[in-house]
Order: C-alpha cells, then sequence, then structure tokens
C-alpha cells in the first residue's frame, strides 16, 4: 500500500513535465489523474468493508493517556512536515537553482521519489529482520545525516543529488512503521489510527503553504532547512515518546 503511494509520487512530475512539454499546461496531467481517481472512487464504492476483529473492537473501549496522545499526534504532525516539504517542493526548488522545469528540475523530484520507493521496498525486509522501534530509530538517524547534507550542499552537484536520494530513503520507511509502533505501544484501533492520519493530514496542509510563504524571500534555501528541521524535530518527539511509553507499559 505505502510502495503504492510511492510509485505514484514518481509518476507525477513525470506526467506533469510531459503535459507542460505537450501543452504548455498541466491540464492534461490533472485530467488523467482525476480521471483515475475518479475510476478509483467507483471501484472502492463497490467494495463492501470488512467487520472489525474482536481484538479491535476489544482495544477501542482502552483509551491512551491524552498526554501520550498528544505526544503521538506531535510526531505525525512534525514529520508530514518533512515529507509535505519534499514531496511538495522539490523541483521549484530545483528550479530555484537553475535547473530547467522539465529537465533537471523534474528529474531531481523524480529522484527523490524513486528512492522513497526504494526506502519503502528495504523497510520491508529491516521490518522482518529487526524490531520496528530499531528501523525508525536507523531511519530518523539517516534522515538527520542526509537533511544535514542537504542544508550543507548549498544546491551543489553531485552532493544535492546525493542528500536528495539519502533523504528519500531514510524517510519513507517512518510514516507506515510509526503507525505501526504507535498502533504497538497504544493498542491498534481505528480511533488511534484515524487520530494519527488527521495530524499527518493537517500537517501536509500547514508546512507546504509555509515553505511556499517563504520560498521567494528566501530564493528556495528554506526547503533543506525544513527538511533537516522537521526530520530533527521528529527524531526528539520520537524518543519522547518512545521513552513515555516503554516506562507506562513497564508499570
Amino acid at each position: 500500500l505505502h510502495l503504492a503511494f510511492g510509485a505514484g509520487g514518481a509518476l507525477a512530475p513525470i506526467l506533469v513535465a510531459a503535459s507542460l512539454t505537450l501543452s504548455g499546461q498541466v491540464r492534461i496531467a490533472w485530467l488523467a489523474i482525476g480521471g483515475l481517481n475518479a475510476l478509483m472512487m467507483l471501484a472502492a464504492l463497490a467494495i463492501k468493508p470488512p467487520r472489525p476483529s474482536a481484538s479491535q473492537s476489544a482495544g477501542a473501549r482502552a483509551r491512551a493517556p491524552t498526554a501520550t496522545l498528544f505526544l503521538v499526534g506531535l510526531l505525525f504532525f512534525a514529520y508530514a512536515g518533512c515529507e509535505a516539504t519534499m514531496f511538495t517542493w522539490t523541483a521549484d526548488y530545483g528550479v530555484a537553482l537553475g535547473f530547467e522545469r522539465t529537465g533537471a528540475a523534474t528529474t531531481l523530484a523524480t529522484t527523490f521519489w524513486l528512492s522513497f520507493m526504494a526506502g519503502r521496498l528495504l523497510a520491508i525486509p529491516a521490518t522482518h529482520r529487526w524490531p520496528i522501534r530499531t528501523v525508525l530509530a536507523a531511519s530518523l538517524g539517516l534522515g538527520i545525516v542526509s537533511g544535514l547534507a542537504f542544508v550543507l550542499s548549498g544546491g551543489q552537484s553531485p552532493w544535492i543529488w546525493f542528500a536528495v536520494c539519502g533523504i528519500g530513503i531514510a524517510i519513507a520507511p517512518i510514516f507506515p512503521n510509526a503507525v505501526a509502533f504507535a498502533g504497538e505501544r497504544l493498542g491498534a484501533t481505528a480511533g488511534i489510527t484515524g487520530y494519527v492520519f488527521v495530524l499527518a493530514s493537517l500537517g501536509t496542509m500547514l508546512w507546504p503553504w509555509l515553505a511556499g510563504q517563504l520560498f521567494e524571500p528566501t530564493h528556495g534555501a528554506v526547503i533543506p532547512w525544513m527538511a533537516f528541521g522537521f526530520v530533527a524535530v521528529t527524531t526528539a518527539i520520537f524518543f519522547v515518546f518512545d521513552r513515555a511509553t516503554r516506562f507506562s507499559r513497564a508499570s
């Protein structure tokens, strides 16, 4: 499921670039994407939703402490800052560096998405071999290193390409494994899953908008700083959440 998300993201910049090349507008790309979404919506309406299991029904009656719920919500809200900023602004950052919109800038965005897909694929065997907590900690560590490299690259080749690839690989496993980790520590319920998706969606709307407000005044330099800063904040919140829930479970 999450790999399919990455595949769509990797194809989208290519589709937009092709639309711009053919017509000078993005209308063709949006019509193609909108038509595909309409077909999926119709297919989803024909599927009968599954009934909740007994364990899910029992878990829904237990409520996690408010402070813990706040921490996990803040984690996803902050993580969305890095993910959504890279999703939305990588190509525009390339243009700000002087890359051609339908050339190197699109290639930079596609490179990010392909590395994101690679990270999702690598996470599958990794989570079978190591605990989810270990995979998350390693991903966040690589994200901090790659984010710092993104900031220090100054948009210079080849370092910017290595940094963007590193960020894509690093952040790809975070969301699905953080959802699983939160479910492991708090109990996997529809309420908690919905809650973290709402907070992540709020971050996905807010942080790219904020990046857009700061993009022109900083000539795009805000993008690497936001990517690095949000990974660092997410890492700090993750370890606080890990410590708090491990203590509560032990007690």
